[in-house]
């Protein structure tokens, strides 16, 4: 079995769409469940995770955010996103995963959108018309004007 790890991430809670859109485009837009009491995480074997004792390292709460595995890619497990009591959000993330199909790099990529998408939204709060280019670098820059 693959062991799942919490990870803490620097997500708001008040800005949960602009996860969830930033995950949509990294796993394909529909691919993304949303629960309000939390969704069972699976590992590669099917096997329920939040089954497991509290204690294993194959134990997985129940997400409020998951990305089943089949989008994950090829023996992945379930990737989810659990609310914390501080507003932000706990992702869990198996060490398998961590290491092929969504390393690093893609929680980066997931990050920026995410940053990208709540400056934006806000931008546009106040009024100011936005304009977003990717850079050769992969690097995302907005801009905002108002007429």
């Amino acid at each position: 079995m693959s062991h799942f790890a919490e990870i803490k991430v620097d997500f708001d809670q008040k800005n949960e769409s602009d996860l969830v859109s930033a995950l949509e485009k990294q796993f394909g837009e529909g691919n993304v469940l949303v629960s309000e009491n939390g969704l069972p995480l699976f590992g590669f074997q099917g096997d329920n995770r939040a089954e497991k004792a509290k204690t294993s390292a194959d134990y997985a709460p129940p997400c409020e955010i998951v990305i089943r595995r089949k989008h994950v890619g090829g023996a992945s497990n379930d990737v989810g996103y659990k609310r914390t009591e501080d507003g932000k959000y706990a992702a869990y993330i198996s060490d398998y995963d961590k290491r092929s199909t969504f390393t690093t790099a893609k929680q980066n990529s997931v990050a920026q959108e995410y940053t990208a998408k709540v400056a934006e939204r806000k931008l546009k709060a106040q009024g100011y018309i936005t304009k977003r280019v990717t850079l050769d670098s992969g690097k995302i820059k907005i801009t905002g004007s108002k007429y």
